[in-house]
C-alpha cells in the first residue's frame, strides 16, 4: 500500500511542476539603516500546500508522507477545494482552498488569497509558502522540489533494520563526479539529474545518497543486502536494462546488466528466510 501511494505522489508532483510559475510578494522586510550591522538572515521557513483534485483518494496522511519524502525540510499540509481549513504551525495559522484559489489565514485573522491552477482529476497542485518574521511570499510551482521516481522498503544494508530506498530526480548540481563532462549528459528535459539514496523510514534521515547517476533508476526493490533495479534513460521512462546492486558497506556494486525489460522484485530463492533481489517478467 505504501508503495502505491508513493507512486501516486510521483505522478502528482510531475503534474504540479508543469507550467510557468509566478511569484507574489505579500510582505517586504524593513530596509536596513545605513551603517547598521545586521545579523545574517536565517533560512526561510517553508510550507508546502498540496491541493488535491477530484479523484485523489481521501487519505491525506498517506498522501502527505511521500510529499514529505520529496522535500523533508518543509512542513506539509494537504487541502481539498471546498473542504475544511487545515491548521499549520509555521508562517500562517491555517490554509484552505476553493477552485483555483488557496487561502492563507494569518495569525491576526487576515485572509490572503493566492490564485493557482485548479488541480486536474487525479492530480495535485503544489504551492510553496516561505518566509520569516518579516513576512512571507507564495510561489507556484515549487521550483526546488525533488521528484520521486520509485521507492521501496527493506533491509538493504543487512543490519536487521529496514531501510527506505528512493530513486529520485532533483535540480542538477556540479560535483566532483560530473565536473569534467557536459551538463547535458546528466540532466533530463527539466534540468533534473538522477539520484539514489537510502534513508531511515522513521525520520527520513539519510544513510547514504549517491552522487549523480549516469543510469537513472526507474524501478527498484529493496531486498536483503541488495537492490533489484531497472534502468531507464533521462528522457524516457521505458526500461532499457535491469540488474542487482549489492550493498558493500557504503555504496553499491552492480552485477552484470540484463538488457531489455524486466521487473525488480524480492524472492526468497534459497529458502533461508531472507528476500533475495531478483528480476522477473523478462521477455
Amino acid at each position: 500500500m505504501q508503495r502505491t501511494w508513493i507512486g501516486l505522489a510521483s505522478l502528482v508532483l510531475c503534474g504540479a511542476l508543469v507550467g510557468a510559475g509566478s511569484v507574489m510578494a505579500l510582505a517586504q522586510p524593513a530596509a536596513a539603516q545605513e551603517g547598521s550591522l545586521l545579523p545574517l538572515p536565517a533560512p526561510p521557513a517553508r510550507l508546502i500546500v498540496a491541493v488535491a483534485g477530484p479523484g485523489v483518494p481521501e487519505d491525506d496522511a498517506a498522501l502527505a508522507l511521500p510529499l514529505h519524502l520529496a522535500d523533508p525540510d518543509a512542513e506539509m499540509v494537504v487541502v481539498r477545494p471546498g473542504g475544511p481549513e487545515r491548521h499549520v504551525s509555521i508562517l500562517v495559522a491555517a490554509v484552505g482552498a476553493t477552485d483555483g484559489v488557496v487561502t492563507l489565514t494569518t495569525w491576526d485573522g487576515q485572509r490572503v488569497p493566492i490564485e493557482m491552477p485548479a488541480p486536474a482529476d487525479g492530480h495535485v497542485t503544489v504551492v510553496e509558502v516561505l518566509g520569516g518574521r518579516d513576512g512571507f511570499v507564495a510561489q507556484t510551482p515549487v521550483s526546488g522540489l525533488r521528484r520521486l521516481v520509485d521507492a521501496s522498503v527493506g533491509d538493504v544494508t543487512g543490519d536487521g533494520i529496514r531501510d527506505l530506498a528512493l530513486s529520485f530526480r532533483r535540480p542538477f548540481q556540479r560535483t566532483l563526479l560530473n565536473a569534467d563532462t557536459p551538463r547535458r549528459d546528466w540532466v533530463d528535459a527539466r534540468g533534473f539529474s538522477a539520484h539514489l539514496g537510502l534513508f531511515r523510514p522513521g525520520d527520513i534521515s539519510s544513510i547514504w545518497v549517491a552522487g549523480t547517476l549516469v543510469r537513472p533508476i526507474a524501478r527498484l526493490a529493496a531486498c536483503s543486502g541488495a537492490l533489484a533495479v531497472a534502468y531507464s534513460t533521462l528522457d524516457s521512462p521505458d526500461i532499457v536494462a535491469t540488474t542487482v546492486e549489492v550493498w558493500q558497506g557504503f555504496g553499491f556494486s552492480p552485477l552484470p546488466e540484463l538488457p531489455g525489460a524486466g521487473r525488480p522484485t524480492c524472492i526468497d530463492i534459497d529458502r533461508d528466510g531472507r528476500p533475495d533481489a531478483a528480476i522477473v517478467e523478462r521477455s
